[in-house]
């Protein structure tokens, strides 16, 4: 299973279940924290997830175990380490959900990669124990029976970055930060800085003048005004922050 960082959104995986016809293929379950008139908390789903194609046919196969699980800002990660690739048993891969719309959708089916973005894919790797930063932009994959070196069974890790990229910069010298939340960005003071979200993110800068200076507002990426402003990641952005001396 996996919570998101405010513990308000749950995935718990079946990794058994039979799906289409076909046992031991997996599901996961989203559940979501809801708050009643009279106050109280209650876990109810949101939705249930199975292997799909990029194109979000049907993925599912016997003995698939897809359920690893891992949950980020509005994306989800859940590796099937026995699905078969490329008719190569047991050599796995990995889901990337978004949320959109209200709703998961399938965004990318995720396979062993070389360096180059070539074919990695072998049989038995079992390709597909997830992990996800915390802003979402960088996805882990291990193949823990994958052939490394030359030594069967010796184990990798797969790196997969988002290509959406929220950079800020500052408008003059050392004159304060920026933090965002999701974490990702945490600007020193006059040197720009940039971190990689999932797409669709929504990621809220906020300014921090250090003594001496005051902030005036931002500039680029949508942003404009004094409060914290809220970035949406549907492409790369570019937000400056504006300071200067106070009089």
């Amino acid at each position: 299973m996996a919570l998101n960082s405010n513990g308000t959104e749950a995935l718990i995986s079946a990794f058994r279940a039979t799906v289409s016809g076909k046992p031991k293929a997996g599901a996961a379950y989203v559940y979501r924290m809801v708050e009643d008139k009279h106050g109280i908390e209650t876990w109810r789903i949101r939705q249930k997830l199975t292997a799909q194609t990029a194109d979000g046919k049907n993925d599912a196969s016997p003995d698939a175990r897809f359920g690893k699980c891992a949950l980020g800002p509005g994306v989800a990660l859940i590796g099937a380490q026995q699905a078969p690739v490329d008719g190569l048993t047991e050599a796995g891969a990995a889901y990337l959900y978004r949320y959109q719309d209200k709703h998961w959708r399938i965004r990318q089916k995720l396979t062993a990669q070389t360096d180059a973005g070539a074919s990695d894919v072998e049989a038995n790797a079992h390709f597909g124990v997830t992990s996800l930063s915390a802003n979402g932009g960088t996805a882990m994959v291990g193949a823990y029976d994958a052939t490394a070196s030359g030594k069967t069974g010796a184990g990798a890790v797969y790196a997969f970055e988002s290509p959406y990229v929220l950079k800020v910069t500052t408008s003059v010298g050392a004159v304060g930060a920026v933090t965002s939340q999701p974490n990702g960005i945490v600007c020193g003071s006059g040197i720009y800085c940039q971190a990689r979200f999932a797409k669709g993110t929504a990621v809220t800068l906020t300014a921090h003048p250090i003594e001496g200076y005051r902030f005036t507002g931002w500039s680029g990426g949508g942003c404009a005004g004094k409060k914290p402003c809220t970035v949406k990641l549907n492409k790369s952005k570019t937000v400056e922050a504006k300071y200067v001396p106070q009089q």
